[in-house]
């Protein structure tokens, strides 16, 4: 796993883009597997209602997932006093890559256990309709 996710997949445009599925699977599987990952699947988020939920999506035109928190994450280090940080906390975005940044920032402001919603808020949405 962590050879994958070093490898360099060169980017050819009419063939992949510019971050390669497997890479960037391989890249998640090796951040679990040594710790500084911790994504929550749908399923898991679903199964808890103690959630602090934090929608971090920048341009927040459709709805989300009911109860969440609108904070941007471009003014998540301003707002922080909106949050608890002895809460168990689930960050996401649209898709769940970019939700990593928020984890790795509320990590750093002492936030303890902190995730990051698996396939974001579109895996969500598939999992509510799924129920």
């Amino acid at each position: 796993v962590e050879k994958l996710a070093s490898l360099d997949f060169g980017f050819a445009g009419a063939f992949n883009g510019s971050r390669d599925v497997v890479n960037t699977a391989a890249a998640v599987a090796a951040a679990e597997r040594n710790g500084t990952g911790n994504s929550i699947t749908p399923t898991e988020l679903f199964a808890r209602t103690d959630w602090q939920i934090v929608d971090v999506r920048t341009d927040v035109e459709s709805p989300g997932i009911p109860g969440a928190i609108t904070l941007p994450l471009s003014l998540l280090r301003t707002r922080l006093t909106e949050l608890d940080p002895e809460r168990p906390t689930v960050v996401y975005r649209a898709r769940g890559r970019r939700g990593w940044l928020a984890v790795l920032l509320l990590r750093q402001r002492g936030f303890v256990d902190v995730r990051n919603l698996a396939g974001g808020l579109i895996a969500a949405q598939r999992e509510h309709k799924a129920r």
